[in-house]
């Protein structure tokens, strides 16, 4: 009996988990729930997967000989660690102009354009 309710709570946390999960890949993050899941693994995984969108939109935006969103230096490496660097410095200098219905992925980008500006 006890290995049954064992089972069955094991089986309701991980359906919690991939429900949460799957709800959170298909909406746009936005400030007011950053608070709160900005240390999460999925968050995380949605900011790279942001991240890597931007870097995809600059090299066709190159490719078609268009002003690029951002200029980072081809050496440099993008990461997960760098995302969040960039981003959590955009929440920090900018917290009285952000509102609660915000896109993170608008502030990222606005914080990529800051650190790599275009000349």
């Amino acid at each position: 009996m006890a290995k049954m309710k064992f089972m069955f709570v094991t089986m309701i946390l991980i359906l919690t988990f991939f429900v949460s999960t799957l709800s959170m890949a298909g909406t746009e993050v936005n400030f007011k729930e950053y608070k709160t899941i900005n240390k999460t693994v999925e968050f995380k995984l949605y900011l790279k997967g942001v991240g890597e969108g931007f870097q995809w939109a600059n090299e066709e935006l190159a490719a078609r000989g268009s002003k690029a969103l951002y200029c980072k230096p081809q050496k440099e490496v993008m990461g997960v660690d760098e995302y969040t660097e960039i981003l959590k410095r955009e929440v920090t200098e900018n917290a009285a102009e952000l509102h609660d219905d915000m896109p993170m992925g608008l502030i990222l980008l606005n914080g990529l354009m800051k650190r790599f500006p275009c000349k």
